[in-house]
């Protein structure tokens, strides 16, 4: 878990995470603190570090290529800007 901000995620505040417990109801120890709010640290870098990784997904090899999936991605794109083409051509928006 961890806050945004203007530079991208950051851990959470001691505040969050004093606010968080009191709602919660949990009564933490400042070791608790210090080790929530270094998990929170860690989980933000990762998330900063691994935004553009793509990775395989866990259940299974990939089936198909990256390559293969922008391609797809790209004649996707073109069916509907054909589509979106010829509804405009019909209600007169383009010639």
């Amino acid at each position: 878990m961890c806050e945004a901000s203007e530079v991208g995620p950051v851990s959470l505040s001691w505040q969050t995470i004093s606010a968080w417990a009191d709602l919660a109801g949990y009564q933490l120890s400042p070791g608790d603190l210090e080790d929530l709010r270094a998990m929170s640290a860690e989980f933000a870098a990762g998330v900063t570090d691994y935004r553009e990784v793509v990775v395989p997904p866990p259940y299974g090899e990939r089936r198909q290529s990256q390559d293969q999936m922008v391609a797809l991605i790209g004649l996707g794109i073109g069916a509907l800007t054909e589509g979106v083409y010829a509804l405009a051509v019909r209600f007169g928006w383009a010639r």
